[in-house]
């Protein structure tokens, strides 16, 4: 099973959760307008919650469990492949 970019997100967060976005930018290799972008698409599905801390630029990325049943779905099934 191939995963799409969006996918490999959910599993990366599932062992990584509450990393920045800069820290998902270098080990996702995708620009940061694309982190930003699909970040918020995942947020608006459910999928992660975004947390500045206080007096911080960085924001932390959070799975919810809804976004965490899907990683591991999706992580379970890729391997088995």
């Amino acid at each position: 099973m191939k995963m799409l970019v969006w996918q490999k997100m959910l599993v990366y967060l599932l062992g990584n959760s509450g990393k920045s976005m800069t820290e998902i930018h270098y080990n996702m290799k995708k620009s940061m307008t694309y982190i930003s972008m699909m970040m918020k698409e995942l947020k608006r599905k459910g999928y992660v919650r975004i947390v500045r801390p206080d007096k911080s630029k960085e924001k932390r990325v959070y799975l919810t469990s809804k976004g965490k049943r899907l990683a591991t779905i999706l992580k379970n099934a890729a391997e088995a492949m």
